[in-house]
């Protein structure tokens, strides 16, 4: 295969469409010095990302996203196979001089979260919205949220969705931010998808929130504008939380930022979710008002994350409508009882309103191993921690 010198990710982008199908070993600086080198074969190209499927050991296959900018400046290297050459000539090595880069790329870390306490009310404000204290906390579950220049607004999903883009939660916090400040959304966002649907675990919520940051970057507006809370409120309750900091109590309709905690520690947790199972979040909040459950008062629970203790925290997690969504999807209850039974747990509830639970476990190897054995029951899972930060912006502008 010829070896081909670039200087502009368009260059990258046409030659690996031409590419798709064909094999190619990948050597990726992941920094610190540690370089992950892979076999794999180009599956398909998008805007700001190609889809690599690496060989893993014992015949396992996994998708990698990497960006054309990561190849234009060496930081990502592909090879032809067969003949070990270089596919693409690095910019920065080229005998022309300095990299000429003109495109910017900007990637966000656009975390899960988890309800630690979850207080649903039968009282509702102005807007119709019941009354709902919320104290989340994220976890290092993440989609990666990629922002690139475009002629026009454009939203996709790695794995394409089955819905329009503007439907997308992200396509509509770039219209709302573009609408206030007067501004032209001329964006490429792409999203490469972990965090599973349907879930509790905000993963539209996340991603509206990584496209509010993305653009607050790139036009000079300060994350900490309440402006911003008010566009993220407008796209949907957990949006803000993701603009600040974890764990963080919200009230209101469960929208509204009152008390931001010291961080946790990074203890395991496991995440799992029945495939098929799904819970109508309206259809929740009906069945709640038709035979409410109480909720516990949060003073304890706030109390103790105030102070640090977060063992103590850990033992006063409450879900009330986690009850209701228990009762609409029995899978839920299901795997509520057998994460209760494992060893190693220390709490377990369900996240929002499902159809995920969560177990908060004394060992990131207990984790692991329910992670595991969660699998072999024949559901999603997948073992994490909680981490300090919530969106966040991986790679600066170019």
């Amino acid at each position: 295969m010829e070896e081909m010198e670039v200087n502009h990710v368009d260059d990258i982008h046409e030659k690996l469409t031409d590419m798709v199908g064909d094999r190619v070993k990948v050597k990726a600086n992941m920094g610190r010095t540690r370089v992950v080198e892979r076999m794999g074969t180009i599956k398909s190209v998008h805007p700001a990302v190609f889809i690599v499927e690496v060989d893993e050991r014992r015949g396992r296959k996994s998708r990698q996203s990497y960006q054309y900018i990561d190849v234009l400046t060496g930081q990502v290297e592909l090879f032809d196979p067969e003949s070990g050459e270089h596919i693409f000539y690095p910019a920065r090595q080229s005998a022309r001089g300095a990299l000429a880069v003109t495109d910017w790329s900007l990637t966000l870390s656009a975390p899960a979260k988890i309800n630690l306490y979850l207080g649903v009310h039968t009282e509702r404000d102005d807007r119709g919205y019941h009354r709902v204290d919320s104290l989340m906390a994220a976890v290092s579950l993440s989609d990666t949220v990629t922002v690139t220049p475009a002629q026009a607004l454009t939203v996709q999903t790695v794995p394409a969705s089955d819905f329009p883009m503007q439907k997308n939660t992200a396509y509509r916090a770039a219209i709302a931010m573009a609408e206030h400040y007067g501004r032209e959304a001329n964006i490429c966002v792409t999203i490469e998808k972990r965090i599973p649907l349907c879930a509790g675990l905000g993963g539209p919520s996340t991603d509206a929130a990584a496209v509010i940051v993305a653009l607050a970057e790139l036009w000079g507006i300060d994350r900490t504008d309440p402006v911003l809370d008010d566009i993220a409120r407008g796209i949907g309750a957990d949006v803000p939380f993701f603009l600040h900091a974890s764990p963080a109590f919200y009230v209101g309709g469960g929208d509204v930022l009152a008390t931001e905690y010291p961080a946790l520690p990074a203890t395991p947790v496991v995440l799992v979710k029945p495939r098929e199972a799904s819970v109508s979040t309206i259809e929740a909040y009906r069945r709640f008002d038709e035979a409410p459950v109480p909720a516990d008062e949060p003073g304890a629970i706030a109390s103790a994350l105030r102070a640090g203790d977060a063992e103590t925290a850990y033992a006063l997690i409450h879900n009330n409508l986690g009850v209701i969504s228990a009762q609409m999807e029995p899978q839920i209850q299901t795997v509520l009882d057998w994460l209760r039974k494992q060893d190693g747990t220390v709490a377990v509830d369900v996240c929002g309103s499902g159809a995920c639970s969560f177990a908060i476990c004394g060992t990131a190897a207990m984790a692991e191993r329910l992670a595991d054995a969660a699998q072999q029951n024949g559901w999603w899972s997948c073992a994490t921690q909680f981490i300090p930060n919530t969106v966040r912006v991986e790679v600066p502008k170019k």
